[in-house]
């Protein structure tokens, strides 16, 4: 899960008290964010806890749903353009 930083500020994370020391290569170049742990992420009924994100130190237009989620799920797919996905 990797968060825009305006999407990290209004869940509540202060930019100024987060350590951006792990880099990412992307296809922009090498970027910089933060390791968090979220006390929980809901989609839909769908509710995850602790998961494990990063607030990114550039900015973007949308936060990224990642693969930890997604494996954490029983299935996801998309179909015409939605993604479908089924909790355990």
């Amino acid at each position: 899960i990797v968060i825009a930083p305006n999407d990290a500020k209004r869940i509540g994370f202060d930019l100024e008290d987060l350590d951006f020391n792990q880099p990412a290569n992307t296809a922009n170049g090498t970027v910089m964010g933060a390791a968090v742990t979220l006390d929980y992420i809901k989609i839909g009924d769908i509710i995850l806890e602790d998961m494990p994100a990063t607030i990114n130190g550039a900015d973007m237009d949308e936060s990224l749903l990642g693969m930890r989620y997604l494996n954490a799920l029983k299935s996801f797919a998309v179909e015409n353009d939605t993604l479908i996905l089924e909790p355990r």
